[in-house]
C-alpha cells in the first residue's frame, strides 16, 4: 500500500509494484539456497541466520532513514 502513495502516477506505481513483487518472489528461492550453502560450507546454518539478521537490520535502518525520521523527504 505504500508504493501507490509514494508514486502518485497509477502507471508508474503499478510498474514498481510488479517489479517489487518479482524481486520478492526470489526470496523464497534464495533463502533455502543460503541455508544450504552455509550448511555445506560451514557445517552449520548459524552463518545464514547471522547474514539474514544483518540484512534485515540494514533494511530496517534504510526504511527508518527514508520514511520515519522527521527530516525524511518521503514522509508517508
Amino acid at each position: 500500500r505504500m508504493i501507490p502513495h509514494v508514486f502518485g502516477n497509477p502507471l508508474l506505481s503499478s510498474l514498481i509494484t510488479g517489479f517489487v513483487a518479482a524481486v520478492a518472489a526470489y526470496g523464497a528461492f534464495i533463502t533455502p539456497k543460503i541455508f544450504g550453502f552455509t550448511y555445506t560450507t560451514f557445517g552449520s546454518i548459524y552463518p545464514a541466520f547471522v547474514a539474514l539478521l544483518v540484512f534485515n537490520l540494514v533494511t530496517v535502518a534504510v526504511c527508518y532513514w527514508f520514511y520515519v525520521r522527521k527530516s525524511a523527504n518521503m514522509n508517508v
